[in-house]
């Protein structure tokens, strides 16, 4: 509040709005001395004024950002913080370019103080212990009111905040040529806030070099069948995060959902109406789904990929006794929009616990279940892919999934049914049916 209003201040001396903010300001500070007492910097102007008489008001305002750095290193929180409110790398060096700003004084020189009464100044405000953050020495006091006395501004010895400060903006500063300003934005943005959590945590060495050990077991556990980055951010929700704010840009289409780490590119092409299970055991279910666009129309020659896990939550990818892809196909939507086919019921399954991710999962306390669905990804000329997942409505873990991708509006029923089928296949028992209409958008332009 005090460093907004003091420039408008000196700009325009009748700002009444300016002298409402400072006169709140001070009346905040006096709250705190009178709550807390006084430190330092109050009992050094008092010994400065009384023993040499200095101006009261000035010779605080010079006294000010050098008390600061020296109580710095037991505050730094404080500091942090003071620093934020400032819009400066450190708090002192913060508040003496405010004052040298405003063109106020800098130093107990121009305020009358003779150098040969630095020792004397010093050893009064060292002769009575009082109340201070750090502990008050006789060297430290001098070296205190010798940069006061001078004007230096207190940048001789930085803080740890002020260093970091300097070292994130010159590494920012290294991507200023990037030829795509995408690029450069999403990497300055990455580095600041990297930097900002390794500082507000006080990352240890130990620590980091555990993430960079987690991230590298990460990669080594990838592969043509594994994913295992695509895992972590799921679990870590990253992937919902950027699907929400991709599905909210296009707010009439069915919403997506994250693509999950077994998808697999290239899967067998299926006709209409076939049975993708492979033979694989499970409740038989037969879907009917419609493809439109945002209008209704129907969308037809669209791409359609679908996958799934077993009765007994396994993707195909996961079983190596399996020959070749089962429970994944690739349809093609007929001039009505419409593709269908057999497959079984889906399961809620646990992801891999056996790598980083699982570790990470029973570290925390969370269990690694994934709530039951099928997978759908759509191309259709002129329009947008959407990749998405279907849930079975009263499944498992809908509430709990533990890559926080369900939605309400993709939890949907898979209907029990007995007796004849909508092809004619003959089946003794329970089957289930899906029924859905998806729904796309058009591509932008």
């Amino acid at each position: 509040r005090i460093a907004r209003a003091l420039p408008r201040l000196a700009a325009d001396p009748a700002d009444p709005e300016a002298r409402a903010d400072l006169l709140h300001a001070a009346w905040l500070a006096g709250t705190c001395l009178a709550t807390v007492g006084m430190g330092l910097h109050h009992k050094l102007c008092h010994t400065l004024g009384g023993s040499f008489d200095l101006p009261h008001a000035q010779t605080h305002t010079v006294v000010l950002p050098h008390a600061m750095a020296y109580n710095a290193p037991a505050v730094p929180d404080v500091m942090r913080r003071i620093a934020k409110a400032l819009g400066a790398p450190d708090a002192p060096s913060g508040v003496y370019d405010l004052v040298a700003s405003l063109g106020g004084p800098t130093s107990l020189r121009e305020l009358g103080m003779p150098e040969s009464g630095l020792a004397r100044a010093t050893e009064l405000a060292t002769s009575t212990p009082y109340p201070n953050p750090r502990e008050l020495t006789t060297e430290g006091i001098a070296r205190l009111l010798a940069d006061a006395w001078h004007g230096r501004r207190p940048e001789d010895s930085p803080s740890t905040e002020a260093r970091l400060a300097r070292l994130t903006e010159q590494v920012v500063a290294s991507f200023a040529q990037a030829p795509d300003p995408r690029v450069r934005t999403l990497l300055s943005d990455l580095v600041r806030h990297l930097h900002t959590f390794v500082a507000t945590n006080d990352v240890t060495d130990a620590e980091w070099q555990y993430a960079i050990d987690f991230l590298t077991r990460t990669g080594q556990i990838c592969g043509p069948t594994r994913q295992e980055f695509v895992l972590l951010s799921d679990t870590l929700g990253v992937s919902s995060a950027v699907d929400l704010l991709t599905n909210s840009r296009t707010p009439d289409t069915t919403p997506s959902a994250v693509l999950g780490p077994f998808y697999v590119e290239g899967p067998p092409e299926a006709a209409p109406g076939s049975d993708i299970s492979g033979g694989l055991h499970g409740t038989p279910l037969w879907v009917d789904v419609r493809v439109t666009d945002t209008e209704g129309v129907p969308v037809k020659d669209a791409v359609v990929d679908v996958w799934q896990s077993n009765e007994d939550g396994f993707y195909d990818v996961q079983l190596p006794d399996l020959d070749g892809p089962v429970l994944r196909a690739r349809l093609r939507t007929d001039a009505e929009g419409r593709i269908t086919f057999w497959s079984i019921l889906p399961s809620h399954y646990p992801i891999p616990g056996d790598g980083p991710v699982g570790q990470m999962l029973d570290a925390v306390g969370r269990h690694p279940y994934r709530a039951p669905h099928l997978h759908f990804m759509f191309d259709a000329p002129g329009h947008r892919r959407l990749v998405t997942q279907l849930f079975v409505a009263d499944g498992a873990y809908l509430d709990s999934d533990t890559v926080f991708g369900v939605k309400d509006e993709l939890v949907v029923d898979f209907t029990p049914q007995t007796g004849p089928t909508p092809d004619g296949r003959p089946l003794d028992g329970q089957w289930c049916r899906l029924d859905y209409t998806f729904r796309l958008a058009p591509l932008a332009g």
